[in-house]
């Protein structure tokens, strides 16, 4: 979009069952265009987007929810198999329907490109 989106007082989770498990701070924004890296290593000493859980190499689920009175909104999620080292895992287009691994990592930046 072309709006700087406000991120802050949304949760990420490891289990769709328990959608409240890590919330991103309150001053997390995302400006047009921007990317935003958030570490699953549950390691909160490293710093303010290091989640509170650790996601599973061998495959999971990752949710993203936004707050709605005492429940929660499930906004995007994924289930995705085993992981490989220094691959990652985004959509392709940057936003589409589609995931896709990407052989040369794109943490922080476009997916935009075919390996």
């Amino acid at each position: 979009g072309n709006v700087t989106e406000n991120l802050g007082g949304l949760y990420l989770s490891d289990d769709l069952t328990r959608p409240g498990k890590w919330q991103l701070p309150v001053a997390t924004t995302l400006a047009p265009g921007g990317f935003l890296v958030v570490w699953a290593d549950d390691d909160a000493k490293d710093g303010l987007l290091h989640a509170a859980f650790k996601l599973n190499r061998q495959g999971e689920e990752l949710g993203l929810f936004k707050p709605h009175g005492a429940n929660y909104i499930l906004v995007d999620w994924i289930r995705f198999g085993p992981q490989a080292a220094d691959v990652s895992y985004g959509r392709f287009p940057d936003g589409g329907e589609r995931w896709r691994a990407f052989i040369t990592p794109t943490p922080g930046g476009d997916n935009g490109t075919m390996d």
